[in-house]
C-alpha cells in the first residue's frame, strides 16, 4: 500500500476502547493505525473476484483429492472427500452456482479439509 492509497480522516472512539486497541495494537507490535486497519480488513475483507475464486476452488479441490487419496485417513472421511469433490466439479461445470454461495461453499470445504477442521 502506497502513501497514496492511504486516506487520512478522524475517528472519534470512547476512551475505554481506545486503550483496549492500543493494548492490543501493543501486543502485536504495531501502531494504533495498522491494528484499526488490520481489524477493519478481517471484518471486511476484500470481494472475491472470478480469479480469486477459481484459484480457491482449485485449492479445494487439490485439498480434497489428497484427502480422498490418503490411506491413512477413515474410509468414511475419503468416500465425503470424493463426494464433495465431485459435487464441486458438477457445480463449477454447470453454472449453477452463483459467486456468493460459491464462496460460502469454499468456505466450508476449507475448514473441513483444514488440519483442526
Amino acid at each position: 500500500m502506497t502513501n497514496d492509497d492511504l486516506v487520512q480522516f478522524k475517528l472519534l472512539l470512547p476512551a475505554a476502547l481506545k486503550l483496549r486497541v492500543e493494548a492490543e495494537a501493543n501486543a502485536n507490535r504495531r501502531s494504533l493505525s495498522k491494528e484499526i486497519v488490520a481489524v477493519l480488513e478481517e471484518k471486511f475483507p476484500e470481494p472475491f473476484t472470478d480469479d480469486r475464486l477459481a484459484a480457491l476452488a482449485l485449492e479445494a479441490a487439490v485439498a480434497l483429492t489428497k484427502m480422498a487419496n490418503d490411506t491413512t485417513r477413515d474410509q468414511d472421511e475419503r468416500d465425503i472427500a470424493v463426494i464433495t469433490l465431485e459435487k464441486l466439479r458438477d457445480d463449477i461445470r454447470s453454472g449453477r452456482t452463483p459467486a456468493a454461495a460459491m464462496r460460502a461453499y469454499i468456505e466450508s470445504i476449507q475448514m473441513k479439509t483444514s488440519p483442526q477442521g
